[in-house]
């Protein structure tokens, strides 16, 4: 740190005044403290946030130029806001860049898993009920994100005496 030292000197000699200035510190440097992504599913929507300390703001964001990101992950260029529709599964690599107000660019790489679309493996139809006879089936799912949890659409409710087991 640098200071300036100023004198001022009075029409006496006796009156000295003395003072030290401090030039007021850069910014620190700025830090993308979004290491790792959330992961992410074939046809389900996909956001997550970049986020950013330090530097100056406003930050400018986008994916770097030798690594961009899939053409289906678009980038908020003012709030880091990553989002998009995944078509399929597979692993994709790319390098966010961050640039601050007085020019500081940082960059961080990432890996983003795009795990299976949910879909479910229980054949269709399902078995036949009867009437007044007890009625049991079990409905399976892969992919997607786990826990699952089943129920009926609400634009298919389903019939009165039907229930099933969310689990």
């Amino acid at each position: 740190m640098k200071s300036i030292l100023v004198c001022i000197i009075c029409l006496t000699p006796l009156a000295i005044l003395q003072a030290q200035v401090n030039p007021p510190l850069p910014p620190a440097m700025p830090v993308i403290t979004t290491t790792t992504l959330p992961p992410a599913y074939a046809n389900a929507p996909y956001s997550a946030q970049i986020n950013v300390i330090g530097g100056e703001q406003p930050y400018q964001f986008g994916f770097s130029g030798a690594a961009p990101g899939p053409s289906w992950l678009m980038i908020n260029s003012s709030t880091g806001l990553l989002s998009g529709t995944p078509p399929s599964a597979g692993t994709f690599s790319f390098t966010v860049d961050v640039l601050d107000t007085y020019g500081t660019t940082v960059s961080q790489d990432y890996t983003l898993v795009i795990g299976p679309a949910l879909q479910f493996v229980t054949p269709s139809p399902l078995p036949t009920g009867y009437a007044n006879a007890p009625y049991s089936a079990q409905i399976k799912a892969s992919g997607g994100e786990q826990p699952y949890q089943f129920g009926f659409s609400r634009a298919a409710p389903g019939p009165s005496w039907l229930m099933i087991d969310p689990s």
